[in-house]
Formats: structure tokens, C-alpha cells, sequence
């Protein structure tokens, strides 16, 4: 056995040189071909004069800047967990159904730059993203003998489960998002395009509800008015990386869809604050406030998909999307509620969602 294994070892060794030399001879020399980028150009030549490793796909403009401006109109609508700011129920307890604010359309809009360097056709893309959201809600109760329960503020130390008449709430949210990244458009067919992208994001989110809470009494028989309002605030500001990935499939006449998604996971501040003031008739009664800050890590993810049209001219080129889009900023809701019978605090969590239509236009020389 031994004396076998000594005449096929050389025979091993003689035929893996020749195969690593054939391997070779297909590239080029191999002492050149030992660094990965001599393979590459080594590659690009053996397809052709134009052929490339996924040739660029951004559009480049003659003798220009490479640079690309955009703007965007959003009609975004807004939903998040913990709205609610009133629950109506019966003589007995039992809840009926519980009110929050109302949804609708707002409009916010989206600029960018994009420039593409001389190396390897990467660009960098800077972004601002701005949109203001309001929504409003009123409630009665639908039976003269129920009583309204509110959600938000601070639960009377007499009575956490005061009953109200009637309710009026109004939320206001903005947002200021800004983006910074690295990416590069490549063709992986004819027809599709991918750009891969990497790069730093920040966001701003300012949120606050307005809820005011009256019922009527008779003092001394003459009838008083008891009002009580309660603000939330919740600020946040966080930095993080982003990372993601655009798709774009062409079919005919400068058509095409596409589908975008991304990632962010940011490390921010998080400040609430709570105020409450009690009226009776035109006379302050009583006040309170709560406040909370820490500092703590968010997910974000983003989802784009809508129909794109393209179009060259006299070494220019003009593009145009609409879209539907999803953006999802996990655990954001922290509007606090303190039940002040056990003096315990309660930040009630879940996600704030924007989701809409995009109208996308781009310039690029």
C-alpha cells in the first residue's frame, strides 16, 4: 500500500499544476493575476472593447457635472398605536367603544442631490425629507346615561374613572428626515438595474396631542362647567446607519418598475413630557406635570414600489416615478398616562407608520 501511494502522489501533484496552469492561461500571466483587480480588468477585456463587470447604470450627461437634482410631492397618511383618548362605557363599567383621532392625507415633500464620481461611477446622494401631519377627533356620548373615560393624562386620585361628557382631542406630528449615502447603479441584464447603497441617516420627530375633557354640574343650583386639558409631548432625534437596496425593471419606451427597499437602526433621545390643568367655570383649579428623557436604539424600515418613466435629450436626462411608499419607525408611540392611586407611570408603546403616494421627478447634466 505504501509503495502505491508513493507513485501516485507525484502523479497527484503533476496534474494539479497543470490544471492551475490552464486556469491560468485563460487570464492572463499568473503572477499578475494573484491581485483580484488584475482579474477584474483581465475579465473586462475578454468581454469586449465596451464589456464591463456590471457596467454603470446611472445616467451620464456629456460634458457635464454629473450631478442630479430631485424633488418629490408626498401624500402621506399617518397611523400610530396609543391615540386613543377616550373610551366610552356604561353606568356599570362595561366599555362601549373607545374614540381616537381621526386619519387623513397630508402633504410634505422630498429634495436630493446626487453626485457621481470619476471612480467607478459611485455617487453619493444627499436627501431631505419634510412633511407636517394633523388629525383631530370629537366625541359625545351616544347614550345620555354612559359617560366618557379618558386614556391620556392623569387618573383622578378620587376617582381614576371619572366620566366625562364630551371630548375633543388634536394631534400634530412633524417629521424632518435627512440621508446621506454611498451607492452604485449597475446593470445586472438589459433590462434591470441594481443600486446597493450604504450611508448615514438622522430623523427628527416631534408629536403632540391636545385633548380637553368637560362635563357640567349644578353648585348651589346654578350650573358650572368643569374642563380638564392635557398636552403630550414626544420629541425624538436620533443618528444611525442606513443601508438598502434600489431595483429597477425596464420594459418598453422608457418605462419601467420599481422596488426599493432599505434599513436604519438609529441611537437617539427620547423626551416626553405631560401637562395637565383643571378648570372650573373661567377659574384655574388645580395643575400638574410629568416629564421623561433617556437615550435608547429604534429600527426603521422603508418600503417603495411604483412605475417609472425615463427619458434622454440633447445629452440630458429626465426621470419620473410615482409610487406607493411605507415607512415604519418601530416602537415610537410613548405617550404617558400616571395613575396617581398607585402612583405608577405608564408609556403606553407601538409603531408610528407613514404610508402614501410619491410623485418623484429628476434632472440630471
Amino acid at each position: 500500500m505504501q509503495w502505491n501511494l508513493k507513485k501516485v502522489w507525484p502523479a497527484i501533484a503533476a496534474s494539479m499544476l497543470l490544471a492551475t496552469s490552464f486556469t491560468y492561461a485563460d487570464f492572463g500571466d499568473s503572477a499578475s493575476l494573484r491581485n483580484i483587480e488584475n482579474r477584474l480588468n483581465s475579465l473586462e477585456q475578454r468581454r469586449g472593447v465596451n464589456g464591463m463587470i456590471n457596467p454603470a447604470a446611472m445616467p451620464l450627461t456629456r460634458n457635464g457635472w454629473d450631478l442630479q437634482v430631485s424633488a418629490d410631492a408626498l401624500l402621506w397618511q399617518l397611523f400610530e398605536d396609543g391615540l386613543s383618548y377616550a373610551v366610552e362605557t356604561t353606568n356599570n363599567g362595561f366599555p362601549v367603544r373607545a374614540d381616537e383621532v381621526k386619519s387623513k392625507y397630508n402633504w410634505g415633500f422630498r429634495i436630493g442631490l446626487d453626485y457621481t464620481l470619476p471612480h467607478d461611477n459611485w455617487d453619493v446622494a444627499l436627501c431631505w425629507t419634510h412633511l407636517i401631519s394633523s388629525r383631530k377627533g370629537s366625541s359625545i356620548a351616544n347614550d345620555p346615561s354612559n359617560v366618557l373615560i379618558k386614556t391620556q393624562g392623569f387618573a383622578s386620585a378620587k376617582n381614576p374613572f371619572e366620566g366625562y361628557a364630551v371630548a375633543n382631542s388634536r394631534y400634530r406630528n412633524r417629521l424632518d428626515q435627512i440621508n446621506l449615502n454611498v451607492g452604485r447603479e449597475f446593470f445586472v441584464s438589459k433590462w434591470v438595474t441594481l443600486r446597493p447603497f450604504f450611508g448615514l441617516r438622522t430623523d427628527w420627530l416631534r408629536q403632540r396631542l391636545r385633548t380637553s375633557y368637560g362635563f357640567s354640574n349644578v353648585v348651589n343650583g346654578d350650573p358650572v362647567t368643569t374642563d380638564q386639558f392635557t398636552n403630550q409631548r414626544n420629541k425624538w432625534w436620533g443618528m444611525g446607519i442606513e443601508s438598502g437596496l434600489n431595483t429597477q425593471w425596464s420594459f418598453c419606451n422608457g418605462f419601467s418598475i420599481y422596488g426599493n427597499v432599505a434599513t436604519a437602526i438609529e441611537y437617539g433621545l427620547q423626551k416626553l413630557q405631560l401637562n395637565e390643568i383643571n378648570m372650573v367655570g373661567v377659574m384655574e383649579n388645580n395643575s400638574a406635570s410629568f416629564s421623561r428623557s433617556y437615550h435608547i436604539c429604534r429600527p426603521i424600515l422603508d418600503l417603495q414600489l411604483g412605475l417609472g418613466w425615463d427619458y434622454n435629450f440633447c445629452d440630458f436626462h429626465f426621470g419620473l416615478k410615482l409610487g406607493w411608499e411605507n415607512h415604519v419607525y418601530f416602537d415610537q408611540s410613548r405617550f404617558l398616562s400616571y395613575n396617581t392611586v398607585n402612583y405608577s407611570d405608564n408609556t403606553s408603546g407601538g409603531s408610528l407608520t407613514y404610508q402614501g403616494w410619491t410623485l418623484h421627478a429628476c434632472f440630471d447634466f
